[in-house]
């Protein structure tokens, strides 16, 4: 567990995160509203549609202490690639977070995780 801990811990500090204040949140990044409205069945890419591809993205999104995301790195993609870059593109300008609170109830930046699923 400590291997594994010092390895996550790493990913935290390359991304840009304090690690100390990301162990000692109080709050985690929340969204405002249902993250399942901020990508639709509108959002589908047609050339994907048209040849009837799928995926699953799984994402990560930096968020500021406004709750604003400030970047946004595809994990992994489980289908079509094209799905990534579409993903990012709508949470970037439709995402929008309660930020995460450190020990003293302060915002400040962190991370949030999560998947988008496209199915035709």
């Amino acid at each position: 567990m400590k291997a594994m801990k010092s390895c996550t811990d790493e990913w935290i500090h390359h991304w840009g995160i304090d690690v100390a204040v990301n162990d000692s949140l109080i709050r985690y990044p929340h969204p405002k509203g249902n993250p399942a409205n901020w990508v639709g069945p509108k959002d589908y890419p047609q050339v994907a549609l048209s040849k009837g591809y799928s995926a699953t993205v799984y994402f990560r999104l930096n968020v500021d202490a406004t709750g604003k995301p400030t970047a946004c790195h595809i994990q992994k993609v489980v289908g079509a690639e094209i799905f990534g870059e579409v993903t990012c593109d709508l949470l970037m300008h439709r995402a929008r977070f309660e930020p995460a609170l450190n020990a003293q109830s302060k915002p400040v930046a962190s991370d949030w995780r999560s998947t988008v699923q496209f199915q035709a």
